[in-house]
């Protein structure tokens, strides 16, 4: 998986054919690999991955209609073109990151 971190805004309406639903609009900032932990389905995540920035998306899945918004995206340095402070401060985030996957039972 690519090591980026995407800021989007989603607004995902529920089809229902007797009730009509305003739907919802949010925005989320999160690691790509991470949507899980958001409630981010792993087709928007795919979407996300050939979008550009301030492009909209509409993506209809069989129970929910997504309009995507990628407000930014920030790829994430190279291990070799940092620091040792940063390698150790990466190095705790991903520890803490695979302790709360293994917490809910992700892996």
């Amino acid at each position: 998986m690519i090591a980026m971190t995407a800021e989007m805004r989603i607004a995902k309406k529920k089809k229902k054919k007797k009730k009509k639903n305003k739907g919802c609009e949010e925005e989320i900032l999160f690691r790509l690999g991470d949507g899980a932990s958001y409630s981010v389905p792993h087709t928007v995540e795919l979407c996300l991955l050939t979008m550009a920035r301030n492009e909209v998306c509409q993506l209809e899945t069989p129970s929910e209609t997504y309009h995507i918004t990628l407000t930014a995206f920030e790829k994430e340095k190279q291990l070799y073109a940092i620091n040792v402070e940063e390698v150790l401060k990466m190095a705790e985030e991903l520890k803490v990151r695979g302790n709360n996957a293994y917490k809910i039972n992700k892996l």
